[in-house]
């Protein structure tokens, strides 16, 4: 497919892998720069012109180039060749911006989403899931989407907490949070909603569908919650209740065989030693279950049936 605009080219995953490698990078020097005012972007992210072939949305524009959407595909353009379309003086051949639709803007979280999509499948392949029309496409999705950013958002930060606090133990256990689509990517991702939003389109990309990647965020959410509940007697434990050699073998029976429903195998050292590195953060094993329970409260089996303590705001 060609587009409207003279020497555009379609935008392959890797090309937008690169674009948004770009933008990160530009982002960190305008950051470190702290220049005020400074060019985002995502300013005229949503700009949509309309033409004989359909509505045009810009999505971004970084080094010279404007990124845009135009019937199901993803294209890159020169500045000056998008504004010769935007501002040319023949509507007929190049389209003008659409009044109807020209102060539609676009979120930067709605154009990571997209982009998150576009950067991990072939060009045919992500116009299956987002369409000919991108404003329909994210006003459909706008819900999923912001309810998606809090439930990987907390199953970020609890994975983050585990490896900070509980480092031997999450190595132990790390093959069930990362695997996958997940992998190495989900420990890159910073924690706000631009990147998030920008991970949840990789993960939706990869997964093929909605329902796909619903299930897969309630499995991951399931394993992270079994996990920190086969912690939580520790957490609760009172430093006066002390631990008799009949009582440390109960627990360390449970914690095996809470584990071994995983597919995780722990040897007696190994119990003890997390014994001993999880009595010293029982604060951070609250703060992970709490934020679990609060993203996915509607799912939690626990929250009528188990109370943890308040975390505190240390």
């Amino acid at each position: 497919m060609t587009s409207v605009i003279p020497n555009s080219r379609i935008v392959t995953y890797a090309k937008i892998q690169n674009l948004l490698r770009h933008i990160d990078r530009q982002r960190q020097a305008a950051a470190a720069a702290a220049e005020p005012g400074a060019p985002e972007p995502f300013d005229n992210a949503g700009l949509t012109c309309v033409s004989s072939d359909g509505p045009l949305t810009v999505l971004c524009e970084a080094n010279s180039e404007v990124c845009y959407f135009h019937g199901g595909l993803i294209f890159l353009t020169s500045n000056e060749d998008f504004n010769r379309f935007a501002n040319g003086p023949n509507p007929a051949e190049y389209g003008r911006p659409s009044p109807s639709r020209r102060d539609r803007k676009l979120s930067v979280m709605e154009v990571e989403f997209v982009l998150g999509i576009a950067s991990v499948l072939d060009p045919l392949a992500y116009w299956v899931i987002l369409g000919s029309d991108l404003v329909l496409f994210v006003d459909r999705y706008k819900k999923k989407l912001k309810k998606w950013t809090v439930e990987i958002l907390s199953l970020l930060l609890t994975q983050r907490l585990l490896k900070k606090h509980a480092g031997d133990f999450y190595r132990k256990v790390s093959a069930l949070l990362t695997e996958g689509a997940w992998s190495k990517l989900s420990e890159a991702v910073p924690t706000n909603d631009a990147f998030i939003a920008r991970f949840a389109g990789h993960l939706l990309g990869t997964y093929g569908s909605m329902e796909a990647m619903e299930k897969a965020l309630d499995a991951r959410w399931h394993t992270s919650l079994n996990i920190l509940h086969s912690l939580a007697f520790l957490v609760n434990m009172s430093p006066k209740d002390g631990l008799t050699a009949d009582k440390l073998q109960g627990r360390a029976d449970m914690l095996w065989g809470s584990f071994k429903k995983l597919g995780v195998h722990l040897t007696k050292n190994e119990v003890e030693a997390f014994f001993r590195e999880i009595e010293l953060q029982p604060h951070e094993i609250k703060k992970a279950i709490e934020i679990l329970g609060k993203a996915f409260e509607s799912k939690n089996p626990y929250q009528n049936s188990v109370i943890y303590p308040e975390a505190d705001s240390r």
